[in-house]
Protein backbone atom coordinates (compact mmCIF):
# COMPACT_ATOMS: atom_id res chain seq x y z
CA UNK A 1 0.00 0.00 0.00
CA UNK A 2 1.31 3.76 -1.07
CA UNK A 3 1.68 5.99 1.15
CA UNK A 4 -1.15 8.45 0.45
CA UNK A 5 -3.52 5.39 0.15
CA UNK A 6 -2.33 4.58 3.70
CA UNK A 7 -2.78 8.15 5.20
CA UNK A 8 -6.51 7.88 3.07
CA UNK A 9 -6.96 4.80 5.40
CA UNK A 10 -5.50 6.81 8.24
CA UNK A 11 -7.65 9.50 8.22
CA UNK A 12 -11.03 7.68 7.10
CA UNK A 13 -10.33 5.32 10.38
CA UNK A 14 -9.84 9.13 12.28
CA UNK A 15 -13.56 10.11 10.80
CA UNK A 16 -15.32 7.02 11.56
CA UNK A 17 -13.57 6.93 15.53
CA UNK A 18 -14.65 11.30 15.52
CA UNK A 19 -17.96 10.17 14.43
CA UNK A 20 -17.36 12.24 10.96
CA UNK A 21 -18.88 10.33 7.95
CA UNK A 22 -16.87 10.92 4.69
CA UNK A 23 -18.91 11.39 2.19
CA UNK A 24 -18.08 9.44 -1.42
CA UNK A 25 -17.75 11.01 -4.57
CA UNK A 26 -20.88 9.48 -6.38
CA UNK A 27 -22.70 10.78 -3.05
CA UNK A 28 -21.91 14.62 -3.55
CA UNK A 29 -22.13 14.17 -7.16
CA UNK A 30 -25.43 13.03 -7.49
CA UNK A 31 -26.38 15.72 -4.55
CA UNK A 32 -25.55 18.70 -6.48
CA UNK A 33 -28.71 21.46 -6.54
CA UNK A 34 -29.23 22.12 -9.83
CA UNK A 35 -27.96 25.34 -11.48
CA UNK A 36 -29.53 28.35 -12.79
CA UNK A 37 -28.12 28.72 -15.80
CA UNK A 38 -29.15 31.50 -17.17
CA UNK A 39 -27.43 33.64 -14.49
CA UNK A 40 -24.22 31.44 -15.21
CA UNK A 41 -23.99 32.83 -18.73
CA UNK A 42 -24.75 35.96 -17.88
CA UNK A 43 -21.71 35.77 -15.64
CA UNK A 44 -19.69 34.27 -18.13
CA UNK A 45 -20.45 36.85 -20.17
CA UNK A 46 -20.09 40.10 -17.82
CA UNK A 47 -16.16 38.33 -17.70
CA UNK A 48 -16.13 38.97 -21.56
CA UNK A 49 -17.98 42.11 -22.02
CA UNK A 50 -14.76 44.46 -20.95
CA UNK A 51 -14.14 47.82 -22.13
CA UNK A 52 -11.12 49.37 -24.00
CA UNK A 53 -9.50 50.97 -20.77
CA UNK A 54 -10.63 47.56 -18.81
CA UNK A 55 -8.97 45.57 -21.73
CA UNK A 56 -5.84 47.20 -21.80
CA UNK A 57 -5.70 47.57 -17.95
CA UNK A 58 -5.79 43.34 -18.03
CA UNK A 59 -3.30 43.29 -20.50
CA UNK A 60 -0.93 45.40 -18.80
CA UNK A 61 -1.46 43.44 -15.53
CA UNK A 62 -0.70 40.15 -17.63
CA UNK A 63 2.48 41.65 -18.92
CA UNK A 64 3.59 42.93 -15.71
CA UNK A 65 2.84 39.78 -13.67
CA UNK A 66 4.97 37.45 -16.62
CA UNK A 67 7.56 39.75 -16.21
CA UNK A 68 8.14 39.65 -12.71
CA UNK A 69 7.17 35.93 -12.20
CA UNK A 70 10.37 35.84 -14.95
CA UNK A 71 12.70 37.68 -12.78
CA UNK A 72 13.60 35.57 -9.59
CA UNK A 73 13.43 32.23 -10.81
CA UNK A 74 16.24 29.55 -9.76
CA UNK A 75 15.70 28.17 -12.97
CA UNK A 76 17.22 29.58 -16.06
CA UNK A 77 14.29 27.87 -18.21
CA UNK A 78 11.62 31.06 -18.31
CA UNK A 79 7.95 30.44 -17.11
CA UNK A 80 6.40 32.39 -19.68
CA UNK A 81 8.94 32.36 -23.09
Amino acid sequence: MSTPEKNLVESEREAFWKGIQIPQPEEIFYNLKPINVERAVALLESWCNVDEEQAAEQRETFEYLKRVLDEDRLSDRKLFP
